[in-house]
């Protein structure tokens, strides 16, 4: 059974997914009741590592923020520490991390594994990202003495596979095959849930529970204009489009500096920044494009950054000029803090947006440039209403408090009847 949750899921109904039982796809799915139990509902997350990235952010946000009189979380890394892991600690979540190499299985790794989980006799093993829910897949059938639940978190859209490493590939096709099916798949857009669902991810419950997003640090600051602005050395009235993305195809920032040749030529003003890791000077093809495009200080590479909540509060556009993407996060940060969007219709994105920012077609530079004049050519009062609407959107429907609740209901039901593992 389909089971997406979360009040926005009225939507869902446009969308179709073949399944062989039961069809029902309604608002709130997972929103029955259930009583607090009486036992305290112990969570391993396993996760492939804990750099800065969109699905180890909302690990973050889900262990910091949960119920401590209910849950009790803890993490392992199958390689290292990193940024996030060192958040994780400071949230007082314990934290394994367990030393592997990236994309290498490691026989020693797994028993450092089979050790933790049989040490904290979890009641839901859930693993994030394939790498992470194989992980947790194979380390079950290690410890089938223990009554726990089984949960994979795939947070992937599927686009081009070739596009992923070939250890990622045939991680993706296993999982597709793996004989011992997971109690629950979780997937953070319907899309990503639909595209799996070909690839063999069949399971009798799946669930769609979006990215949450920290609204009181995503928010609008009204310093943050003037702030970003010196920092750029333009004008305090300069119009600035941002672009977030680690430099990748599918992120499409050739795309992008396309689009913003285009705007440029109708706006001479402007000036666009890119932040995100390999985003920066040293990326030659990406400076070569910039020049090519007669952009030589029209546009800023600022590479990965910590202060995002400062930057999106700060500019007058978010556009995310994607080939591939499932929920993005970084257009749900932009819109809680009142920057309205350019967007390519991948993924669940055309959704996000709703009525408040312009959608078209992926791989289409023309386009994009048009959606961000249509923007940036309206009077500042209309963007700002746009900004405004934007915001109550993510605060109503995807707010961090929301989405956790969604995922401790899940624990709730999943630790109350573990499935069985042969």
């Amino acid at each position: 059974m389909f089971r997406p949750t979360g009040r926005w899921l009225h939507l869902a109904v446009s969308f179709s997914f073949g399944l062989e039982s039961d069809r029902r796809i309604a608002r709130g799915a997972l929103s029955t009741t259930y009583a607090p139990s009486q036992r305290m509902i112990h969570v391993v997350h396993i996760v492939p590592g804990l750099q800065t990235g969109g699905a180890e952010m909302m690990l973050l946000r889900l262990v910091a923020a949960s119920d401590r009189g209910r849950f009790r979380h803890s993490v392992v890394s199958l390689r290292g520490e990193d940024d996030v892991g060192s958040r994780i600690r400071a949230a007082d979540v314990p934290l394994h991390c367990l030393g592997m190499r990236p994309g290498i299985p490691s026989f020693s790794g797994l028993l450092r594994l089979h050790h933790v989980i049989r040490r904290a006799r979890p009641n839901v093993l859930q693993g994030w990202m394939y790498h992470g829910s194989l992980a947790a897949s194979v380390v079950s059938l290690m410890v089938k003495d223990i009554p726990l639940a089984v949960a994979w978190n795939i947070r992937l859209s599927i686009g081009e596979r070739s596009d992923l490493r070939l250890a990622t590939r045939l991680v993706i096709r296993l999982l597709g095959r793996w004989p011992v099916r997971p109690a629950c798949i979780i997937n953070n857009s319907l899309d990503s849930a639909q595209k799996h669902h070909r690839l063999g991810y069949r399971v009798s419950e799946t669930v769609v529970i979006s990215n949450g997003f920290d609204c009181e640090r995503f928010a609008p600051r009204a310093e943050a204009r003037s702030w970003l602005r010196r920092e750029l050395g333009l004008r305090s009235d300069a119009l600035v489009v941002v672009h977030v993305g680690r430099y990748h195809k599918q992120k499409n920032h050739l795309g992008f500096v396309k689009a913003a040749a285009r705007v440029r030529a109708s706006i001479p003003g402007v000036h666009f920044l890119l932040v995100g890791p390999g985003v920066d000077a040293k990326n030659v093809s990406l400076c070569d494009a910039v020049a090519a495009a007669g952009l030589i200080g029209c546009v800023s590479l600022w590479g990965a950054r910590s202060d995002m909540a400062e930057i999106l509060a700060g500019v007058d556009v978010l556009c995310n000029a994607s080939h591939v993407e499932g929920f993005p996060n970084v257009v749900g940060e932009a819109m809680a803090c009142g920057v309205p969007c350019v967007v390519t219709d991948v993924g669940d994105s055309r959704w996000l947006v709703g009525e408040t920012g312009v959608v078209v077609q992926p791989g289409d530079a023309a386009a994009l440039g048009n959606g961000l004049l249509k923007l940036l050519l309206a009077p500042q009062a209309e963007r700002s209403i746009l900004g405004e609407q934007a915001r109550q959107r993510i605060v109503q429907d995807f707010g961090l408090d929301e989405v956790v609740s969604q995922y401790e209901e899940l624990y709730q039901r999943l630790s109350n009847k573990p499935a069985a593992r042969v």
